[in-house]
C-alpha cells in the first residue's frame, strides 16, 4: 500500500515548479488520509507536529504560483487512466 501511495504522489512531481511545493503537497493529501479531523489548515499541522510555521507553509502553499489547478487536474486524469481499470456504473463500463 506504501508504495502505491508513494507512486501515486510521485505521479504529481511534474506539476509543481518546486520541490518544497511538491513535497507540502504530499502532506497535505497523506493529512487527508491520516489526520482524524479536518478543521482547516490547522488540522494538518496537528497531524504532523508543526507550529506556527507550518501554519504559514501551508497558507503560501494554497496561494502558490509554482503549481496551477490545471496541472493538477490533468496529472490525475494521466494518473488514473494509467491505472487501466475499467469503471462500471449499474454493471456498463463507463468510457473515459
Amino acid at each position: 500500500m506504501l508504495t502505491y501511495i508513494y507512486k501515486a504522489l510521485y505521479s504529481f512531481r511534474d506539476a509543481f515548479s518546486r520541490n518544497s511545493t511538491w513535497l507540502l503537497f504530499c502532506m497535505i493529501v497523506l493529512g487527508f488520509m491520516g489526520a482524524d479531523e479536518i478543521i482547516g489548515i490547522s488540522s494538518f499541522c496537528r497531524f504532523w507536529g508543526l507550529g506556527g510555521n507550518g501554519y504559514h507553509s501551508f497558507l503560501n502553499f494554497f496561494r502558490s504560483s509554482a503549481y496551477s489547478l490545471e496541472g493538477l487536474m490533468f496529472f490525475r486524469g494521466s494518473f488514473v487512466l494509467a491505472q487501466n481499470e475499467t469503471v462500471r456504473v449499474q454493471g456498463r463500463a463507463v468510457r473515459h
